[in-house]
């Protein structure tokens, strides 16, 4: 007997637990998701999500979620691929009851985002990006490489999180930018459209997270790296 097809998004959801900071207290909550969805986009900086909760154990009030937890989702994809991703819950929305005439179960939504995106936003880029001294670089993929470092890479290298890689694609043309006080999302996009690569029509450079890694390339980038098999976004 053939094996049962999968639709098209399919997935096993092996634990959703919801963290406090200091992991004094965690809980799967797998059992009480309803769905769950995990966004990642050439046209976005981070990668985010979104999980419909139907809470008859009354969690929000007695765990209880402040919007400042992590989150850890380990699932199957619909590639058989089990994987486990890492978030920072930042917003509780839509709580009504999941039933009009009953009070028994709450129904809400948890919205969650990539932890890097979470510790780059605790800070804000105001710096002059110029000539190295020692090595006469002014390349604005050496830039995007200093403050990857800085704001995506360094601030998070702990026992629990560990940073993602980041792919940059090689720019042209020595530039030099003032970056007066722009979030380091805003700045990555900034050097984006400021951006050149010796080859390429479009000029069109993007800043995006995936699943796996960082990315600061071209479309074309993307699209020949997928032509031959290579580095995939997700």
């Amino acid at each position: 007997m053939s094996d049962q097809l999968k639709q098209s998004g399919h997935y096993d959801l092996e634990s959703f637990k919801i963290i406090k900071g200091d992991k004094s207290n965690e809980i799967d909550i797998r059992m009480l998701i309803h769905t769950f969805n995990i966004i990642e986009s050439m046209s976005a900086g981070a990668v985010r999500g979104s999980a419909v909760v139907y809470d008859s154990n009354d969690l929000i009030n007695t765990f209880p979620l402040k919007s400042e937890e992590f989150i850890e989702i380990t699932y199957t994809d619909f590639f058989d691929v089990s994987r486990t991703e890492q978030f920072f819950l930042y917003s509780i929305t839509d709580v009504s009851y999941a039933k009009d005439e009953s009070q028994a179960i709450v129904k809400y939504t948890i919205n969650f985002v990539s932890v890097a995106k979470l510790y780059s936003e605790n800070n804000r880029v105001a710096k002059t990006y110029k000539p190295d001294p020692a090595t006469g670089n002014s390349l604005i993929s050496d830039y995007v490489n200093t403050a990857y470092t800085d704001y995506y890479s360094d601030p998070i290298k702990t026992d629990k999180f560990k940073p993602k890689e980041i792919i940059i694609e090689p720019t042209t043309g020595d530039q030099a930018y003032v970056i007066p006080r722009m979030t380091p999302e805003q700045t990555m996009h900034f050097f984006a459209r400021k951006a050149y690569a010796n080859g390429n029509k479009s000029q069109s450079f993007r800043f995006f997270e995936t699943r796996d890694k960082f990315f600061f390339v071209t479309n074309e980038y993307m699209i020949n790296i997928n032509a031959t098999g290579g580095v995939g976004t997700g």
